[in-house]
């Protein structure tokens, strides 16, 4: 289990929840997709079995085409993941870590076939449902970008916000 990276559950009502997944950028400061959270009335991160709770939003952007949120939660215990300070290519291997179907940690592999407008970088990495919010990496091991949506159940052609296109370094804490 890697604790950067962990699901984030949104309760909307008593009986409809949202998942997806997040990562820490910061101690106690996570990231994930807003349309994770959007209708949410209360939102936790589930790291293992244990469950936390998201105490403060710090910083948001949907609809305006970035659909990020930035977070506050309870576990400060947390290993922040590096962001890469290296523009990403067209061809270039990614890795993705996120919790498709609530099976959390789950890793895919692919590569950058694009990139398209609102800071989106197209990639061919399986990502599913569950896995919006999640990190995706460089081969170094570092965050280029946000796992965010694709075109459907084990689809090729998916996409990730690019990470420098986010407000995350004035919510960076080691």
């Amino acid at each position: 289990m890697n604790p950067a990276v962990f699901r984030v559950v949104g309760v909307i009502s008593e009986d409809e929840v949202s998942t997806g997944s997040g990562f820490f950028i910061g101690q106690g400061i996570g990231i994930t997709n807003f349309h994770v959270l959007e209708d949410s009335q209360e939102a936790y991160i589930l790291i293992g079995e244990e469950i936390y709770e998201i105490t403060n939003v710090l910083s948001k952007s949907y609809p305006a085409n970035l659909d990020y949120v930035i977070f506050e939660t309870e576990y400060l215990n947390a290993s922040s993941l590096p962001i890469a300070n290296k523009n990403p290519q067209v061809g270039e291997d990614v890795f993705a870590i996120g919790s498709p179907k609530g099976l959390s940690n789950s890793l895919t592999k692919g590569t950058i076939s694009g990139f398209r407008e609102n800071k989106r970088i197209q990639i061919d990495a399986t990502i599913d449902h569950g896995s919006s919010g999640g990190p995706l990496f460089n081969m170094k091991g570092e965050v280029i970008g946000i796992t965010t949506s694709g075109m459907g159940t084990g689809s090729e052609l998916n996409f990730a916000v690019d990470i420098q296109a986010l407000p995350y370094e004035k919510y960076t804490r080691y």
